[in-house]
């Protein structure tokens, strides 16, 4: 960071007010990026364990346990 700062200063203040600009917007950019990375995670396991409770629930309609559609049980 000390050499960020060095070398930007170094370049005079328009142009090391720009960088930082560029710099500070790359940071926010990588901290959405991460966030977004991160929600797609957590809903991708939300929908994977919805899909597997969906799964189990046919499965166990389909073993003969029909009475919570109405039918009657095997």
């Amino acid at each position: 960071m000390e050499e960020f700062i060095s070398i930007v200063s170094s370049l005079g203040f328009p142009i090391a007010v720009a960088v930082f600009a560029l710099w500070n917007s790359h940071q926010h950019e990588v901290y959405l990026q991460n966030v977004l990375d991160s929600t797609l995670k957590e809903n991708t396991k939300a929908i994977d364990r919805l899909s597997d409770l969906i799964d189990g629930g046919l499965m166990w309609v389909k073993n003969g346990h029909e009475d919570i559609l109405g039918g009657k049980e095997k």
